[in-house]
């Protein structure tokens, strides 16, 4: 079976018989490719710098910018590998292992992509010792490349939905992906799994796309079994600030134990100009640094992007995920 992002695990012709046991089995095992213990605190007190991590998603972003999905897939890779093995704090090797990850994403997703494209700026890499970080990297994953990310639940996500129009669909499907590829350079996401991302990415789409929707929606993902609502509330939240941030608008208003989907959707927009500097402070404080980097490289990629979406949206249609 050939990787996909949307189906990573492979099963065997009797499991896929049993669709329930198998999205339990997807949920049961996100865990295994998200970073380690306290990867996301060791940024927070300079452990790890963020500027780094940034440098690297510049870099893979730019190398592998002819497919987003290849960049999301190294990204992971990277993640995982530096919470799990100490590296010497020298920027060459950073540059070493992104290279190593986008190689190593652009073979599982079968992407066209040739070493002799990492190599610029004077700081050159043979093959050989590209192979051997590929190597390390992954021995530290214990060889676990098929990544289970946020794409792998849409599918399943949309199935619960209660949408008749395969052109909404379709389209929720297109918005989402998009949104999620915005999240992975904002390190708090990483505190979340995969599915909240990919169920809070929905909820905001859903929000924007179809807002009389948006209640049965929430209703849906957070009656989900395998979804803790408290979880899938902050991630919300989060997503709706760094939205905010990078459309320029006030951050929306926080979807709290108080709320009803209906009551947020009969909210106004208008906000002070103290309850804006309020929303921003509550941003992590690496948001706007995320927001220039993204910025840098959003020009030659989002035509990419917009037609990698009309892509999905061509092919979505509503079903249960075949995992």
């Amino acid at each position: 079976m050939e990787f996909n992002l949307d189906c990573p695990i492979m099963f065997f012709e009797e499991e896929l018989e049993c669709e329930s046991g198998s999205v339990a089995r997807l949920f049961s095992t996100e865990c295994e490719h998200m970073p380690e213990g306290n990867y996301t605190q060791k940024y927070r007190t300079r452990e790890l710098q963020a500027s780094d991590r940034q440098e690297a998603i510049f870099l893979i972003s730019k190398v592998a910018g002819f497919d987003p999905f290849v960049t999301y897939l190294a990204v992971n890779y990277l993640d995982r590998f530096i919470s799990r093995q100490e590296i010497p704090k020298k920027s060459w090797i950073l540059r070493l292992l992104s290279i190593s990850c986008v190689s190593l994403a652009s073979k599982m997703c079968k992407a066209k992509c040739s070493l002799s494209d990492f190599q610029e700026e004077g700081l050159v890499f043979d093959v050989r010792t590209i192979r051997r970080m590929e190597l390390l990297v992954l021995g530290a994953l214990k060889w676990r490349m098929r990544s289970v990310t946020p794409f792998s639940f849409i599918n399943f996500f949309l199935s619960l939905s209660d949408h008749d129009d395969p052109s909404l669909t379709a389209d929720l499907k297109a918005r989402t992906v998009e949104t999620i590829l915005t999240t992975q350079a904002e390190i708090k996401f990483l505190e979340f799994r995969p599915s909240i991302v990919a169920a809070a990415s929905l909820l905001l789409v859903s929000r924007e796309v179809s807002p009389s929707c948006f209640a049965s929606n929430w209703d849906a993902l957070s009656g989900c079994v395998h979804i803790n609502k408290e979880r899938l509330a902050s991630c919300y939240e989060l997503l709706q600030d760094v939205i905010a941030i990078e459309k320029h608008e006030p951050a929306s208003h926080s979807l709290s134990d108080g709320d009803t989907p209906v009551g947020v959707l009969d909210l106004h927009c208008s906000v002070s100009e103290s309850e804006k500097s309020d929303s921003g402070s509550a941003t992590s404080s690496g948001g706007l640094a995320t927001l220039q980097l993204y910025q840098t490289v959003a020009a030659t990629k989002r035509q990419r992007l917009d037609d990698l979406c009309s892509k999905v949206a061509q092919t979505s249609q509503v079903h249960h995920c075949p995992i």
